[in-house]
């Protein structure tokens, strides 16, 4: 062999060779990249299973009604309109 079919060669293996190796740098930050991605979706799936198991809660009747009593809120059931006194009330006649 040749110095010159010598020196194409080892330029060539070179070349291959430093290929490989920036091939494998941009895998490993893509990778790195998908890590970092993944554990920000794990965290955002997280956030968003405990506000729906909020929210379940916060629909339960029962709770509530606890919340409420915690508060002491008077019960929000409907009741019947004050008894209106009789010295206040008129009269009708017919004619009117």
């Amino acid at each position: 062999m040749s110095v010159t079919r010598v020196c194409v060669l080892l330029a060539a293996m070179l070349v291959t060779l430093l290929s490989v190796v920036m091939l494998r740098e941009e895998t490993t930050q893509i990778h790195y990249r998908l890590s970092q991605l993944d554990a920000r979706e794990q965290s955002l799936r997280q956030g968003i299973w405990e506000k729906e198991l909020e929210l379940a809660r916060l629909r339960n009747p029962m709770l509530i009604r606890a919340r409420l009593k915690d508060l002491r809120v008077p019960d929000a059931a409907p009741t019947e309109p004050p008894a209106v006194p009789r010295k206040a009330r008129t009269r009708r006649t017919s004619g009117e």
